[in-house]
């Protein structure tokens, strides 16, 4: 598998765990529930998922350019 592979396979399942945790946080915000243990679940997922993402564009920092 090449780098380019690698990055896109990591970052796509980056995106997915960020629009899962953006999803989940959304609806609890819809329930009128933005405080409690599945908030802060849904937010350390979606900081985690960003995290990733920041982490692998200094990664393969070469296949851009």
């Amino acid at each position: 598998m090449s780098r380019r592979d690698e990055f896109i396979e990591k970052a796509l399942l980056a995106h997915r765990e960020y629009e899962e945790a953006t999803f989940d946080l959304r609806k609890l915000m819809r329930s009128n529930t933005t405080y409690g243990p599945e908030w802060d679940v849904a937010n350390a997922r979606q900081r985690a998922a960003l995290e990733v993402w920041s982490t692998l564009l200094r990664q393969y920092s070469d296949i851009h350019g």
